[in-house]
């Protein structure tokens, strides 16, 4: 897939799955800026609204919420036994930085150019679990 002529803005882009989104990207020849952001909730809210005002122009735009992502900055969260975190996800593992680049590569690819304003979970079910039914 070639990339050629898309923009990215990656935050959190120096290291982990921020840096693999943005060398996946690059690797398929998109323009990636870099930023870190970390209002969450606000990054969320900021691709509604740029959405709205892009849509026009043909411009995507579109979020990705990791949950539990294997990196050095979350090793101390993984432990593996009957009480660890993982527990709590649907998929029982967490997920890996190059799973998360692969899903920013599908975001800007073609086959989803009919998508925006959207936020991609991935968690691994994670966010399941609040909708659970006793």
């Amino acid at each position: 897939m070639q990339l050629n002529g898309k923009t990215a803005l990656v935050t959190g882009g120096s290291r982990g799955i921020g840096r693999a989104i943005a060398v996946a990207l690059a690797r398929e020849g998109a323009a990636v800026a870099v930023n870190y952001v970390a209002a969450k909730a606000g990054v969320l809210m900021l691709t509604k609204a740029y959405a709205m005002e892009l849509a026009p122009y043909s411009i995507q735009v579109n979020a990705i919420s990791p949950g539990l992502i294997e990196t050095d900055r979350t090793a101390h969260y993984i432990q593996y036994g009957p009480n660890n975190i993982q527990t709590a996800i649907p998929a029982r593992r967490p997920g890996r930085p190059e799973e998360v680049a692969e899903a920013a590569v599908y975001l800007v690819s073609d086959g989803a150019a009919y998508t925006t304003g959207t936020t991609m979970y991935l968690d691994g079910g994670y966010l399941l679990n609040t909708c659970r039914i006793p």
